[in-house]
């Protein structure tokens, strides 16, 4: 898993955060955002904002989350096949 290749990588606990949170335990998406915190603390607000949103557990969220790096894949030293 990409959790086990990569974990010291922010971005990587920010999307299984977001992951756990549309399969619906927000426990799991707490702890996988916190860690994303804690390896990350420049991305803050909108980790922060990740977390704040874990109340309203639906499945259209994406559309209002802000650009980051972590939508345009993973780090160059991650990608496969390349």
């Amino acid at each position: 898993a990409l959790r086990e290749l990569a974990p010291k990588e922010g971005a990587v606990h920010l999307m299984l955060g977001r992951v756990y949170k549309r399969l619906g335990d927000p426990q799991r998406a707490l702890v996988s955002l916190s860690t994303a915190l804690d390896l990350n603390p420049k991305d803050a607000q909108v980790i922060k904002s990740a977390i704040h949103k874990l109340d309203a557990l639906d499945d259209d969220d994406a559309d209002d989350e802000p650009d980051g790096p972590w939508l345009r894949g993973p780090p160059a030293h991650l990608a496969v096949g390349r």
